[in-house]
């Protein structure tokens, strides 16, 4: 690659690495794979890198544009590496978060569910692919009723309403989950583990 194309390539890399925040929860099935074409474009940008150096060190730095490419691609390599979903917790930016509960399942699959301060409600689902459903909620007595749902990609209903409960087999009270339930002729559920809650 050209250092002009080259460093186009490796600003919109670091420009999707850190604003992965908005768009990874839209992708579904497309998740993998697109993690994937990054990783290997953080690999091909790493032998770019290389590259560069060799061509540095046999010219004797006496190319500035080489060396200014050289220091944009180490500095978005290094932080791509530390911070690979990026450097920005764009979630500090948003309302408190009251109510976290969330569910492991097989095959690193994890469900988790979030309730903010302003009345909002993220629900994030991990599992060979990431949906994002959002929407409002309202607490009515002991439960929590979802509203104004949008369905992430892939999804086609939502839960109706929620209650925490104590869990089984714990002698302790501090220890509860949230279940879940997408209709009042639901008499299953749907559990989550409570491991943030601030709910007044």
């Amino acid at each position: 690659m050209k250092n002009k194309g080259l460093i186009t390539t490796t600003i919109i890399f670091f420009i999707i690495v850190n604003t992965s925040y908005y768009w990874k929860g839209k992708l579904d099935f497309y998740a993998f794979p697109t993690f994937l074409i990054l990783f290997i474009l953080f690999l091909v940008l790493n032998i770019a890198l290389i590259r560069q150096i060799y061509f540095a060190f046999k010219d004797k730095f006496k190319d500035k544009k080489r060396i200014v490419t050289i220091g944009l691609l180490i500095t978005v390599l290094t932080l791509t590496f530390l911070k690979p979903f990026g450097f920005i917790n764009f979630e500090k930016f948003e309302a408190k978060n009251i109510l976290i509960a969330e569910r492991e399942g097989v095959a690193g699959c994890m469900t988790t569910l979030k309730l903010k301060e302003n009345n909002e409600f993220t629900a994030k689902s991990v599992c060979f692919g990431m949906t994002e459903t959002k929407g409002n909620y309202k607490i009515k007595n002991d439960t929590i009723y979802f509203e104004n749902i949008k369905l992430g990609r892939g999804e086609k209903e939502f839960y109706e309403f929620a209650v925490i409960k104590p869990l089984k087999f714990q002698n302790d009270i501090k220890h509860f989950e949230l279940l879940s339930y997408k209709s009042k002729k639901d008499t299953i559920g749907h559990g989550l583990k409570v491991i943030l809650n601030e709910l007044k």
